[in-house]
Order: C-alpha cells, then sequence, then structure tokens
C-alpha cells in the first residue's frame, strides 16, 4: 500500500484508498514483448496544468497490455476544495534512465466520486504533444474510505449514591475527559498526568439535587475518543462553586466499547455515574451520501437593493469593472460554482434576482 499526506496541505477531508487497472494500453514494445507498466498520480495546479507533487505510483506489472495494480494509493478527498490530478502510465525500460511514456489523462478527485458505476471509474488515456488526440488505451479506478466509521454518541448521564460531605451544596456537575494524543493507548488510566486529558464535555448543574439526571447530549466518536473505542475515559463529579473553583469529589474511567454494551457504572469516590441513555448511530460521510445518490444542485439569488451602490461606482458589489476583473458577487459565485457544479448532474443552474427597481414606475 502506498502512504501518502493530505490531499492539499493545511486541509483535512476523507481518507480514500484508490485502486488501479488499465485495459487495451499501447504497446510500447513492438515485436520483441509487451510494455512493463507502471502508474504514476500527480497533484496538478489546474486540469492540464503544472504538476505539484507525485502523490504515489504502483509496482511495475510485467508483460502486461491490461494491468491490475496491487499497489493502492491514498489521498484525501477534500469537498470545498478542486483537486486536480493527472494519471501518468508509463513503460519501465531496465537500463534506461527514462521510461517511455503510454499515455495521460486529466481529472478531477471529484470525478472518481461522483462518476464512479460497479466498474469504477474510466478515463482514456491520451498522449501528449503531437500525440495529444491519440487513445492509448484506459485507466479503471476504484475507490474506498479509510478509517474507523464516525459515530455520533448520545449520552444521558445520572448520578446515584452521592457521597457529598456535610459541606456539599448538592449542585453537582460531570466532565467528561479523553487523554491527549500522547497518552490515547494507555491501557492504566491512573499513569495518565492531570495535564494528559483533554476535556470535552461538561453537564449542566442543578441545585439541591443529590442524584440529578442531567440533559442528554450528542457528542461525536471523533471528539469523544478519537475514535479509538478502547481508549478510557474519565468521569469526574465536582460540587459546583459560584466562585469557579469547582470541587472535586472523585473520578472513574470506562471505555468506550464498555459504555455502548451497557457493562459500565462507573464508580468514584464520591458516588457512581449511571447512564440512561449511551446509543450511537453512524454519521454519513459526504462521500457515502454520494454513493447512495445524493443530488445537489446551486441556486444563485443576487441582491440589487440600492444599498450596494451603483454598478459604475467601484465600491459597488455590482461594479462592472472595464478591465473585466470579477466583482464581489461574481467572485464568490466562480467560487462556490466551481465547486458545487460537479455534483450536479443537470449542470444547470437557477439564477434570480431580487431587490431591483425598475424604470420607469420604479416598480420593486
Amino acid at each position: 500500500m502506498q502512504q501518502t499526506g493530505p490531499g492539499m496541505a493545511g486541509e483535512q477531508g476523507e481518507k480514500m484508498e484508490l485502486f488501479f487497472s488499465a485495459l487495451n494500453l499501447q504497446n510500447q514494445d513492438g515485436m520483441l514483448g509487451k510494455s512493463d507498466p507502471h502508474l504514476q498520480l500527480w497533484e496538478m495546479t489546474a486540469l492540464g496544468g503544472l504538476p505539484k507533487r507525485m502523490i504515489g505510483k504502483t509496482e511495475v506489472i510485467k508483460n502486461n497490455l491490461n494491468p491490475t495494480w496491487s499497489t493502492t494509493i491514498e489521498y484525501f478527498f477534500v469537498f470545498e476544495s478542486q483537486q486536480f490530478l493527472q494519471i501518468r502510465v508509463l513503460d519501465t525500460d531496465a537500463g534506461k534512465d527514462d521510461d517511455d511514456p503510454i499515455g495521460i489523462a486529466d481529472l478531477q478527485m471529484v470525478d472518481i466520486i461522483t462518476k464512479s458505476t460497479e466498474v469504477g471509474y474510466e478515463i482514456e488515456l491520451k498522449g501528449k504533444g503531437v500525440n495529444s488526440g491519440i487513445k492509448k488505451g484506459k485507466v479503471r479506478i476504484k475507490f474506498d474510505r479509510i478509517g474507523l466509521e464516525n459515530q455520533l454518541y448520545t449520552i444521558e448521564p445520572i448520578l446515584v449514591d452521592i457521597q457529598g460531605g456535610c459541606c456539599s451544596r448538592n449542585d453537582y456537575l460531570i466532565k467528561i475527559s479523553r487523554p491527549a494524543d500522547a497518552y490515547l493507548n494507555t491501557q492504566n488510566a491512573a499513569e495518565i498526568p492531570p495535564t494528559g486529558w483533554i476535556t470535552v464535555h461538561e453537564t449542566e448543574h442543578y441545585p439541591n439535587k443529590p442524584n440529578p439526571r442531567f440533559m442528554a447530549f450528542d457528542i461525536t466518536g471523533a471528539k469523544l475518543c478519537k475514535n479509538n473505542l478502547a481508549t478510557n475515559l474519565k468521569f469526574e463529579i465536582f460540587d459546583f462553586r459560584d466562585e469557579g473553583f469547582n470541587v472535586s469529589l472523585g473520578s472513574g474511567f470506562a471505555s468506550l466499547t464498555e459504555l455502548v454494551k451497557g457493562q459500565a457504572t462507573i464508580a468514584t469516590p464520591g458516588g457512581k455515574i449511571a447512564f440512561g441513555k449511551f446509543l450511537s448511530v453512524l454519521m454519513p460521510s459526504m462521500v457515502d451520501l454520494v454513493r447512495q445518490g445524493m443530488q445537489m444542485s446551486l441556486y444563485v439569488a443576487i441582491d440589487f437593493t440600492g444599498s450596494n451602490g451603483l454598478a459604475t461606482s467601484p465600491a459597488s458589489l455590482h461594479y462592472m469593472n472595464p478591465n473585466l476583473k470579477l466583482n464581489g458577487y461574481e467572485s464568490v459565485i466562480t467560487s462556490v460554482g466551481s465547486i458545487l457544479q460537479e455534483y450536479d448532474s443537470k449542470k444547470q443552474f437557477p439564477v434570480y434576482g431580487f431587490g431591483a427597481t425598475f424604470p420607469p414606475a420604479g416598480i420593486t
């Protein structure tokens, strides 16, 4: 498996594993045999633009014009971005510094997600330069999403058998914390220092309620435990103080695996934490939704009210620049539209205007 970095620096998305095969590659070796192809995947500045970096490459398969490569390439799909890619298939020649190009194909990552069929996404390979119109075979791409599914958890904590002591105000709350990244795999939670915990939720507090049932809340598995079901979570009971220095009554630990199975009532020195609810439901990702047939459409509404100023004024969002530079509205429509158009099967975008005054009657 080919390990790679994020799809675009500084952005996060859904990590995809890409599987590649090819059909009817043009033979580069003539009568001497068949090509020994391998595939490279490049990130580009634009469709057919300049290369930014090579994301990964497959192994070489000898004497095969219909290869199915076993080496996969990982890449992040970022819904909010245009991700321009180029596939290069080359014939590997032993003893030569340069491999012979068989063909290239320019595409976007969104093409693989939205245009795949049961057999994957197929794209024609073409030559470069004077050979750009010559077909060189096809590449077929399949994808799968990598990583744990992100669950949404609904949790309703209850305090029972509280031991608040003689000075207690019976005004309790619970803090739930997960280990910091450096301690996520620490088996003995007691070995994690106080600074090694990150608070992910704090309940409300109820005055003069010795055994409160707190409001149910929703939290993602990513936030709760970085989707690590085996990691220990810390549940700490506090007696609330208006001054801000809440008094800790004790803490206990349990893993998400235990909690989801209903096997855990968390014992602390200050009492027990039970759960009226501890439910989980799968949160579908953008890729899941597209795979299941979700359609998106782009509608545009433009504000023509007088507050935007005259179109002849450079200060106006409607300014018609004589140098054809995009105005504020055009820039936003172009930026958003360039992303969403790839998910719109009809490629037709209704545009509405509101607030304009039409002469001579001044009707709005």
